[in-house]
């Protein structure tokens, strides 16, 4: 039989409140391949003109908070609050 003592009963009670927050920034910007932007275009003619994308405009942040038991709280932050 194990013995625990009182320092590792509370560091484990420790460890069990614990709460954590990150945060990550994700990216709503899908990239379109070379074979997806193929366009069939008349002899002579030019093709379409393609606008640039940045993707520091397409992408949000995301908070969440966690347990030892799992996520408590997710929220997705808007560009500029």
């Amino acid at each position: 039989m194990k013995l625990v003592s009182t320092v590792d009963r509370d560091y484990v009670t420790f460890l069990d409140e614990l709460v954590t927050m990150d945060e990550t920034i994700v990216s709503l910007n899908t990239r379109e391949s070379k074979k997806m932007s193929e366009q069939w275009v008349k002899k002579g003619q030019p093709g379409p003109i393609k606008a640039r994308v940045y993707t520091s405009l397409n992408k949000i942040m995301v908070l969440e908070i966690f347990h030892s038991k799992g996520l408590i709280y997710s929220n997705f932050v808007q560009r500029d609050t």
